[in-house]
């Protein structure tokens, strides 16, 4: 195995380019050279060099508390202007459960479907899994949940930090895509589970990416109890560690011993922990919102299934009131965030993103007739909604395209980007 001696990375066979720091192979350093002693040096060379690294290393430590200092100042402002109030019928119908829920909080089945009925149809109800109004009832009044929002706005938004600082190196580029997801975050609308599922979804991304699949799991776990439309990610982290175990075992029942060899063997374990992992969270959620349909009364899931899918849709998803996006075509954005997505330093994680990213044709549900699509009009108030995690993903990750392509520009250039912090 051959790894960058810049970053670590390790690098595939025959590679001329290191993948996350860009450095060629050719430009790498083969042994350690001592420096001169300093005390060798001239007098104003060691000033120089000194003044030099103090500056760099104050600017260093001043970078991630300047992109805090705005990430708070943007966020702390947006929410000090906005009032907590509802604007759709979906999230007047959460803000009653919630006030009732106050009165009556161990009763939220007989609640919401009582206002279901109320404010919908007398038909069977579409009861969501109660995490969320627990999380609200933390606060004590309506008008602080915006002040429990922007917690978990500011949360997301540092993991959106971590998240690109692991995957480049690079901690300007980190702060340029956190800033983005601050101004991505920013809602009035605060009554609705998508931004909140959002928060949570990017920290256990952050953890994913940091190869931390505990709590990654747990994060993206509760995402999901948040909004359902986030469960992809987690069947598909599951389907992927699991398979290469029931393949060894359907290959050990064949007597095919040649498959095991030494370095599969010793990589058997990690794999089998993270599948344990994934499996159990997913089947955790699963049991979770099993047990949601039985306690709301044989009421109609939540989550539905997808009867037709129309490729004209895409431009309306992403450019839809309900989602902020850079101020350049939509095709454009989305293949940026393609590449960006390539830049995970693992197989794993490129595979599972990449899935999860696709499975925007799956969650194309809508609150319509049958929990299917119907009308434009229902596609147009909906769909964008059930499309979360495909519109987060390209939003964290557009701007590490545009990285990606200028470092592969500058390696046919010649031109180095190791001055950036």
């Amino acid at each position: 195995m051959v790894f960058c001696r810049i970053c670590g990375t390790r690098l595939e066979d025959n590679a001329r380019f290191c993948d996350r720091c860009g450095t060629s192979i050719g430009q790498m350093p083969v042994r350690i050279e001592h420096a001169s002693s300093l005390n060798s040096l001239p007098d104003h060379k060691v000033d120089k060099t000194s003044t030099q690294s103090k500056t760099s290393t104050i600017f260093a430590k001043l970078l991630p508390w300047a992109f805090m200092t705005f990430a708070v100042c943007l966020l702390g402002q947006y929410t000090l202007e906005n009032d907590v109030q509802t604007f759709f019928l979906d999230d007047k119908y959460y803000e009653m459960i919630l006030t009732a829920l106050r009165v009556r909080p161990f009763e939220y089945y007989s609640i919401a479907v009582a206002l279901y009925h109320q404010l919908y149809a007398p038909t069977l109800a579409i009861i969501h899994f109660p995490l969320i109004f627990y999380i609200w009832l933390i606060v004590p009044t309506d008008s602080n949940v915006k002040w429990l929002y922007f917690a978990f706005a500011l949360a997301g938004t540092v993991a959106a930090y971590w998240t690109v600082a692991v995957i480049t190196k690079r901690r300007s580029l980190a702060i340029l895509t956190g800033a983005w997801i601050a101004y991505f975050l920013q809602t009035g609308a605060y009554f609705m589970f998508e931004y909140w599922a959002i928060t949570v979804f990017l920290v256990g991304l952050s953890y994913f990416v940091s190869e931390r699949h505990v709590p990654a799991a747990v994060a993206i776990g509760l995402a999901t109890l948040i909004k359902e439309v986030f469960a992809p990610f987690m069947v598909i982290a599951s389907i992927y560690y699991a398979l290469p175990i029931i393949q060894r075992f359907c290959l050990k029942q064949l007597k095919i011993g040649e498959f095991f060899n030494k370095g599969k063997a010793s990589a058997r374990p990690q794999t089998i922990r993270q599948a344990i992992v994934w499996c159990l969270a997913t089947s955790i959620v699963g049991l979770a919102y099993y047990q949601n349909g039985i306690a709301s009364q044989g009421t109609t899931s939540p989550v539905q299934f997808f009867r037709t899918f129309d490729l004209s849709l895409l431009p309306m998803l992403f450019s839809n009131s309900w989602f902020t996006y850079p101020p350049i075509p939509v095709t454009l954005t989305v293949c940026l965030g393609l590449i960006g997505i390539s830049t995970l330093a693992r197989w794993d994680q490129r595979i599972i993103v990449y899935a999860s990213f696709a499975s925007i044709i799956l969650l194309m549900l809508t609150a319509g007739d049958q929990g299917l699509i119907s009308t434009w009009e229902e596609i147009q108030q909906s769909a964008p909604r059930y499309v979360a995690m495909s519109i987060t993903l390209i939003n964290l990750f557009w701007l590490i395209g545009i990285y990606k392509i200028i470092i592969y520009i500058g390696r046919k250039i010649n031109i180095s980007l190791d001055f950036l912090p």
